[in-house]
């Protein structure tokens, strides 16, 4: 059964979603934006920073002494050891897509106890979906089932790629090997939400190569909750026990991840 405590806990976490993004379609529309570079050269706007205050407040309300885990503030990577339970928020995946006038853009927030995510939510305010899940219960979106298509061969798969740190010419040959084989290779820029698609049966894997645990805790286990795997770049389960930005392989059937794996041996 699932316990009321985390039935509370995603219904809050729903409500807190949906108006983060209320908060981010606002700015994005209004174009009213502050964009500052941050000292890994990544963005942040003051839509950024507002969607986490109020996320950040909401969760204090509801969940005081709870840890939170943020893109927009700053820990140590030993921080999580200390802690049984903690919230993991990104206030704003794929700033460079929101910045730059692309609508593909999400809020993203995940419970988790024990190093493993209980709870995910990820709200597509562009789009009025939300993608939720109670681990071992299913995932959902506008809580209406959803599950992974199956998809035997790389022959039939739409895959997302982006390697941007190997070095080129090794992109290049893991890239080509794979766009050989595969359906379609396509780049959307925002891999929360490309997981969500892996969930909904929309594309069947990404490949992106550095991500942190606010980037996917919440649909990682949205996407296992749908059918779906999440591997690093070794064929490893994908762990929640490190800050560190980390490779990863989400695919929504099993039976086309070890070609990839393969292909990126190579």
């Amino acid at each position: 059964m699932i316990t009321k405590e985390l039935v509370e806990i995603k219904k809050i976490l729903e409500n807190i979603a949906s108006e983060s993004g209320n908060i981010l379609e606002r700015h994005f529309y209004n174009k009213n934006l502050e964009v500052t570079i941050k000292s890994d050269k990544s963005p942040v706007t003051n839509a950024d920073i507002e969607s986490q205050e109020y996320i950040v407040k909401e969760l204090n309300k509801y969940f005081p002494g709870v840890p939170i885990v943020s893109e927009e503030q700053s820990f140590k990577t030993n921080s999580l050891a200390i802690s049984k339970e903690f919230f993991l928020i990104d206030p704003l995946d794929s700033t460079k897509n929101f910045a730059t006038g692309i609508p593909i853009f999400d809020v993203s927030i995940a419970y988790v106890s024990k190093f493993s995510p209980r709870v995910g939510i990820v709200r597509d305010p562009i789009n009025k979906t939300t993608y939720s899940s109670i681990e071992s219960h299913g995932a959902y979106a506008n809580e209406k089932r959803i599950n992974v298509r199956q998809c035997q061969n790389l022959q039939d798969a739409d895959l997302d790629l982006n390697i941007p740190k190997l070095p080129d010419d090794q992109f290049k040959i893991i890239a080509l090997e794979l766009s050989r084989e595969a359906k379609k290779v396509r780049y959307f820029g925002c891999a929360v939400l490309e997981i969500c698609w892996i969930s909904c049966g929309i594309i069947d894997a990404i490949i992106n190569h550095r991500l942190s645990i606010w980037d996917v805790a919440a649909c990682t286990l949205i996407l296992k909750e749908a059918g779906g795997f999440a591997y690093d770049l070794s064929g490893n389960e994908y762990t929640y026990d490190t800050l560190d930005k980390r490779p990863i392989l989400a695919v929504g059937d099993k039976r086309i991840s070890d070609y990839i794996l393969n292909a990126l041996k190579k």
